[in-house]
């Protein structure tokens, strides 16, 4: 399906519903302008950015992706847990950090009860039910105080990443605030020297 502004769409028929990403067109070019950097609409730019950029590594059979995010909602949590059920992806989630509180006065915890009641909803197979526990297994406060989000896929030696102002949240994707937003490649070594460690070391 195709928009206004010559953007192209497909859609990812997932449990409980649809997810709609950028096709393989679009997103080469919106990557070829992040590439450059810049700031950019959240609803119209980066959240679909957001959702492609994650269905695409997660469909890599040999990937890691790293998700790091201080907040986050509910539809966001939803977002990732279905894109992976999509790609059958449980084991490319790597780490998925983001705080405690990490929305308003809500917890992790929280968050995933909520997520895991909704996609239940859809979906009560018990194997979807170990998925989801196994991918909220990965979704951990760093013990930090950080306000970094960026997003990275991991394959062999190669570290793509994905940086942004914006946090995962309906506060900044479900309206059109202005954000940076930059799109780079680097090894795999200085990803986890310069990104991951400040994290966790």
């Amino acid at each position: 399906m195709a928009e206004g502004g010559g953007e192209g769409y497909e859609t990812l028929e997932g449990i409980g519903g649809d997810i709609e990403v950028w096709d393989k067109r679009t997103l080469k070019e919106k990557l070829l302008d992040a590439n450059q950097g810049g700031v950019h609409k959240g609803k119209r730019y980066i959240y679909p950015l957001w959702k492609t950029l994650l269905n695409k590594w997660f469909s890599y059979k040999n990937s890691k992706v790293y998700i790091v995010t201080p907040f986050l909602d509910e539809q966001r949590m939803q977002d990732v847990c279905r894109i992976i059920l999509h790609n059958e992806a449980d084991e490319q989630l790597t780490n998925f950090y983001v705080r405690e509180k990490c929305n308003f006065s809500k917890s992790i915890s929280e968050l995933q009860e909520t997520v895991s009641g909704e996609i239940e909803l859809d979906d009560k197979r018990q194997k979807t039910q170990k998925r989801l526990k196994k991918i909220f297994e990965r979704i951990t406060d760093p013990g930090k105080t950080f306000h970094a989000k960026f997003m990275c896929c991991v394959r062999g030696s190669k570290a793509d990443v994905f940086i942004t102002s914006a946090n995962f949240h309906g506060s900044h994707f479900d309206c059109n605030n202005l954000d940076t937003v930059q799109y780079l490649t680097m090894t795999k070594k200085i990803f986890e020297e310069r990104f991951l460690q400040p994290l966790t070391s």
